[in-house]
């Protein structure tokens, strides 16, 4: 502060003191960081008047993501319906309608006073509160969207997970486009020993490998996404890019915590982006993670593993695959699994498009006990939404013109590959950053049963969510995202398609794409049984991969040994399957 502002400040103290007037304080501190001000500035020549604060630098312990928020209140909010579910076509329809304003309720007041102390909010202070006042509290707070990350875990921990309530109270997305260099910041306050939710995190700007070791700490780790930025044709990047240190040393080094049960004893999915150093050495490490169902990598300096070698070690090899929708693939797999083992005859079965949830959609709880009938009845597996039935319409309309079965013949889309095309289309330009794979965690609870989550100690529940007729995970996920979004080339997503024809003549309803494999620039494993023990040492790793780096001229014995591994893999993997039910 200068010595002329101080001046002024005493002369002008020393002026109210003499005619008898107090300065009032203000009723709420100064913002973080903040010395002095603001104070009103006119300058002289031009008559224009400004505002002038001072500030000091702001530190790393000074930052608190896990606090902040923007307040964003919703059209209508005072008049919303809680109890009535719309879709996002009429949400925003809903937005226009203009209703006459009336004179604000005691009780709105009452929830504007909380509002001005949200940040005050801890699960200490409310986790006495009757279900029924938090329930209103948390859905006033979500329609002004005025909650941070300690306001959602506070209310995700306190708030009965029952029917009825809202979806939002079961996941939180946030992103820092512009991280500050420590990721410890991010780190603890996303960590829960005591697992009341999940972590998904999202890495895409370049942090120090130190702190990219020290994720294993995050013991609530369930997905971890790491893209290294791209540099473009003028040499600029999105994002700062990682140094050459990250690579096979840190997946090593991970590993070994996991296999020691320090950590990542949760972790399903890991996503690795355009990381050079990344080989196929690292694959040795990957069966050392107890709960990893999918392993996925592109743009890195990864051929490949042939697809004996993945199922000797365990997993399927999808080459230029998209995760999501080999899930859902799965998932039909799963459930003709499921009809086999319930002694009910094949029929055809398809999944429709994911599609992206409203955050207040209302829960509906399913027993664990009904979720295979619910699944192979009919009513859930047949479920088509929305998209796929405009879509299925769009492209019935298409064949009864001559132009539009020419235009269908140009493209080489039989029926229903154009439905799931133009179904995918729709709902993509809906997805937000976590969709994907916040819907493949989904999927794979669906595909486990959460028993890998059981077996590390979780406590999943006797009821599984549901949400417009899609399973949702038990435990709250929140998803956080550190640095700039990347737009990555899409994964052919038209490989892998969720139906199964039953055994009907009419071909055209099963498909299969060309050129699997061919030109592969990403590679997606996946293992959806849950490893029992850790069957195979080190060293057996190894040899399974040496064994391939050697290659096939083999005797005709090891050739009947490798073909006797992979049926006993198939057979594993169908006990697998119906051993999950």
């Amino acid at each position: 502060m200068s010595l002329t502002t101080r001046m002024n400040g005493y002369f002008r103290e020393q002026s109210q003191r003499a005619r008898g007037l107090h300065v009032l304080k203000p009723s709420i501190t100064l913002p973080r960081g903040v010395l002095d001000g603001p104070r009103r500035i006119i300058d002289p020549d031009s008559g224009l008047v400004s505002q002038e604060t001072t500030s000091r630098e702001l530190q790393v312990s000074d930052y608190h993501w896990d606090s902040q928020f923007e307040e964003l209140l919703e059209a209508n909010w005072e008049e919303s319906d809680d109890d009535q579910e719309f879709t996002a076509g009429e949400a925003i329809t809903a937005q226009f309608k203009c209703r006459k304003p009336r004179v604000p309720r005691l009780m709105q007041l009452s929830v504007d006073s909380i509002v001005k102390n949200v940040s005050s909010i801890t699960y200490e202070t409310i986790k006495n509160m009757p279900s029924t006042q938090l329930e209103f509290l948390w859905r006033e707070l979500s329609k002004r969207c005025v909650y941070s990350f300690n306001t959602w875990k506070a209310f995700s921990k306190a708030l009965d997970r029952q029917e009825g309530a809202i979806l939002n109270q079961f996941r939180y997305s946030g992103s820092v486009a512009e991280p500050v260099p420590s990721l410890s910041v991010y780190t603890k306050p996303l960590k829960s020993t005591t697992f009341d939710f999940l972590a998904h995190l999202s890495i895409t700007t370049a942090f120090g490998t130190s702190n990219m070791v020290e994720l294993s700490t995050l013991v609530n780790l369930v997905a971890l996404e790491i893209s290294n930025p791209k540099q473009d044709n003028r040499g600029r990047t999105a994002g700062k890019q990682f140094d050459a240190s990250f690579g096979d040393r840190v997946i090593k080094t991970w590993s070994e915590v996991a296999a020691k049960g320090k950590g990542f004893k949760v972790l399903r999915i890991l996503k690795l982006r355009n990381f050079l150093e990344i080989t196929n050495n690292c694959f040795q490490y990957l069966n050392d993670f107890p709960a990893l169902a999918v392993f996925d990598v592109m743009d890195c300096d990864f051929n490949g593993l042939a697809q004996l070698s993945a199922e000797k070690l365990g997993w399927e090899i999808h080459p230029d695959g998209a995760l999501l929708e080999i899930l859902q693939s799965d998932c039909v797999k799963h459930i003709m699994a499921m009809r086999a083992s319930l002694g009910l005859l094949a029929r055809p079965i398809r999944r429709s498009t994911a599609k992206p949830l409203w955050d207040k959609a209302k829960i509906t709880m399913i027993p664990r006990s009904d979720v295979p009938t619910l699944l192979t009845g009919g009513s859930q597996s047949a479920a088509r939404n929305s998209a796929y039935l405009h879509a299925e319409e769009q492209v019935r309309a298409m064949e009864r013109t001559p132009a539009g079965r020419a235009k269908l013949k140009r493209t080489g889309l039989s029926h229903f590959e154009a439905v799931d095309y133009i179904s995918r289309k729709e709902y993509r330009e809906l997805e937000t950053w976590e969709f994907r794979t916040l819907t493949s965690l989904n999927r794979i609870s669906e595909l486990r049963n959460d028993e890998d989550l059981r077996a590390a100690g979780l406590k999943v529940g006797e009821f599984v969510p549901m949400v417009s007729g899609e399973f949702i995970s038990s435990i709250p996920i929140a998803s956080l995202r550190l640095g700039p979004e990347l737009f990555c080339t899409p994964s052919r997503a038209d490989l892998h398609q969720p139906f199964y024809d039953g055994g009907i003549s009419d071909r055209s309803l099963k498909y299969t794409s060309k050129n699997l494999g061919v030109g592969a620039k990403g590679y997606v494993y996946t293992r959806i049984t849950i490893p029992i023990a850790r069957a195979r040492s080190r060293q057996q790793l190894n040899e399974t991969i040496g064994t391939e780096a050697s290659g096939s001229g083999s005797r005709p014995s090891k050739r009947r040994k490798v073909r006797g591994d992979k049926r006993q893999q198939i057979g594993d993997l169908l006990a697998g399957v119906m051993g999950v039910i």
